[in-house]
């Protein structure tokens, strides 16, 4: 370990964890003068203390260079005593939040520069030596016990007399402030500073909106090279040790930095789950709240539609980008000034779906309609295309059929916004006349709601 690692730990609570560099130097200091307290056996007595906390083995592997497994607040409390880092984070004006993350994340970097320079801070730790310096004087004011509460009078249970003049007189005072304070309060004077009052009154904070959780992900020669941000610890702790557990953590480049503005990342539990089949080189994969990037430039045709599939299937709900299937397929491979027929066929198999029995279009067929644009706009010029708009038998006749022509001209709308001239368009809707499959089962009347393209003559 290097003389810098102090140097390099201050940056990584600046930078990761949003604190001011005074105080990150503030936190190492007290943290190395709990791992160093010689009153509790010094280095050795607090590797001990962490061998009976069951975090032998969590220490080990931070001296070995794994710094993917964090504590926890529960463990940090074990580790620090109760009460320790909330003390800590009340001096430095902090969330007792903020700063147990800061400490958890720092602390593998801490332990292990420590036992680098033999167990203590001297010339080959001359950064910690100064930060335990510079913060020596805190540890009297952390360590004090809370001041009592005041001692109340006590007396023997007997009531003290109180003469009838001295009750006259404390009734006629009463009666006085009263009529004084009602007289005042009625003059203009009064009534401004009432006004004044209600107008500075403190208002309530605005709430705070929280960050999308990220994640990038990208396999290239054999390396995974990350970066992200999610809400905590747990979260970044749960997918390193996925990370380190399906590609070995001699493979991951890059970090994951935790900061506590972050929401809750919805897609990490699917994420742990699909990353073994994740394991495609040339792969990049990126998540940023509730959207779903892929980059597949530099995987074969199969290794697109199949990974989009699993995609789709795993973060149903998110809205996606770059994913692929055969109609992209279909409509990519075809040729410039393809015939009406091909385009057609191609066009048909996009299987464009509407959101929860709305004209609202998906987001994921949202995406394969741009490639429809693009091959409308390919096509011969006066090739125009009809949006054929089919319902099932849910609903009579006249509804089925304003309903299918909502969702055709729904399509056509956002073809002219995805840049097709409109006179190369006609929406039209059929109702419930032309069912392909049975309508005695859900899943036919799912396949009879569609969108059907077809070439005018």
């Amino acid at each position: 370990m290097q003389n810098d690692f102090i140097g390099q730990l201050l940056e990584d609570l600046c930078r990761r964890f949003g604190m001011a560099p005074d105080n990150a130097g503030k936190l190492l200091g007290l943290l190395a003068h709990r791992v160093l307290d010689e009153q509790r056996g010094g280095w050795d007595g607090f590797v001990q203390h962490l061998q009976r906390q069951g975090l032998g083995a969590w220490l080990q592997g931070w001296l070995e260079g794994d710094r993917s497994r964090l504590l926890d607040h529960a463990q940090l409390e074990q580790v620090f005593e109760a009460g320790t880092l909330g003390r800590f984070a009340r001096h430095l004006g902090l969330p007792d939040g903020q700063l147990a993350e800061a400490a958890a994340g720092c602390l593998p970097g801490l332990l292990a520069g420590i036992d680098a320079a033999g167990g203590q801070a001297d010339a080959r730790a001359a950064g910690l030596t100064v930060l335990m310096a510079d913060t020596a004087e805190l540890l009297p004011v952390l360590q004090q016990a809370p001041a009592p509460e005041p001692a109340q009078p006590r007396h023997d249970g007997r009531r003290l007399p109180l003469t009838p003049w001295l009750g006259g007189v404390l009734v006629l005072a009463l009666l006085t402030l009263g009529l004084s304070l009602r007289q005042c309060s009625s003059t203009p004077v009064a009534q401004e500073r009432v006004a004044a009052a209600v107008e500075v009154a403190p208002q309530p904070e605005a709430s705070v909106v929280a960050e999308a959780p990220r994640f990038m992900f990208e396999l290239r020669e054999g390396k995974v090279r990350i970066n992200g941000q999610l809400a905590s610890i747990d979260e970044r702790a749960s997918l390193l040790g996925r990370l380190k557990e399906v590609f070995g953590a001699e493979h991951l480049r890059g970090d994951i930095r935790v900061k506590r503005e972050t929401a809750p990342a919805a897609w990490l539990d699917g994420l742990l789950e699909l990353l073994p089949e994740l394991k495609v080189e040339g792969l990049k994969l990126g998540f940023n709240g509730e959207r779903i990037r892929m980059d597949s430039t530099l995987l074969t045709q199969a290794e697109r539609i199949e990974l989009s599939q699993k995609l789709r299937e795993t973060f149903g709900g998110f809205e996606f980008l770059g994913l692929w299937n055969r109609t992209l397929a279909a409509l990519s491979g075809l040729p410039p000034g393809s015939g009406a027929q091909q385009l057609a066929d191609a066009l048909n198999q996009l299987g464009i779906r509407f959101d929860n029995q709305s004209i609202t279009i998906s987001r994921d067929s949202d995406e394969v309609l741009a490639e429809a644009a693009e091959a409308i706009r390919q096509a011969p010029p006066g090739t125009r295309v009809e949006v054929g708009g089919y319902t099932d038998d849910s609903g009579d006749s006249q509804s089925s059929q304003q309903a299918s022509h909502a969702r055709a001209e729904a399509v056509v709308a956002r073809l002219v916004e995805l840049g097709v001239t409109p006179d190369r368009l006609q929406a039209k809707g059929y109702g419930r006349s032309q069912p392909l499959f049975s309508n005695a089962t859900e899943a036919g009347r799912a396949r009879n709601q569609r969108i059907q393209f077809s070439v005018l003559e």
